[in-house]
């Protein structure tokens, strides 16, 4: 398997993609999943999300993640072990090695996906060439990717994302080749 092949596992238990449109490869390195290196990525786990990090309790290493991440995050049902039922406080410990040993890439980290670099149905518009109406169209008949996220319920894109799409759509340059009887 080269270094660009998705691997054939992820770390996550359900064995889902990470993080459309990217893929993690064999040896860790993020790609596109249309192919090249994500510029800037790295590996974002559990305890980069929520800002988790080791602290010293009553002389121990341990991970303290507070109950309502616990409740609301699948990922976490693991951290029900260390749950102490008589400690009615609003973190559980969990020991530090059982921290690491868990603690499993989710997603990526990557410049492109600061908020600020983010397109919305506008930008898109104006790259296609056309009006924000158009693209919600586009985006319901699937023509456009699917966005990477939705902010405040509306879709948002990576730039190389949408810039992969336009290469691949077909448009005036495929029907004037069609049209000239020129090779595609």
């Amino acid at each position: 398997m080269s270094s660009m092949e998705p691997s054939s596992t992820f770390r996550r238990r359900d064995e889902t993609p990470l993080s459309w449109p990217y893929v993690r490869t064999a040896d860790g390195t993020w790609a596109y999943v249309w192919g090249g290196v994500v510029p800037g990525a790295r590996d974002c786990t559990i305890g980069d999300l929520y800002g988790l990090s080791p602290t010293v309790v009553d002389g121990r290493e341990v991970v303290e993640v507070p109950v309502s991440l616990w409740v609301d995050d699948r990922r976490l049902s693991w951290v029900a072990a260390y749950r102490d039922p008589r400690d009615r406080g609003d973190t559980i410990r969990v020991p530090l090695a059982a921290w690491r040993s868990h603690d499993e890439v989710v997603t990526l980290m990557a410049p492109e996906l600061l908020a600020g670099e983010l397109l919305d149905t506008t930008a898109v518009a104006r790259l296609y060439g056309c009006s924000p109406r158009a693209i919600s169209n586009y985006l319901t008949r699937e023509l456009v990717p699917p966005p990477v996220a939705r902010i405040g319920g509306s879709p948002v894109w990576t730039r190389p994302q949408i810039h992969q799409a336009l290469a691949e759509r077909p448009g005036r340059g495929r029907r004037r080749r069609l049209r000239e009887g020129l090779p595609r």
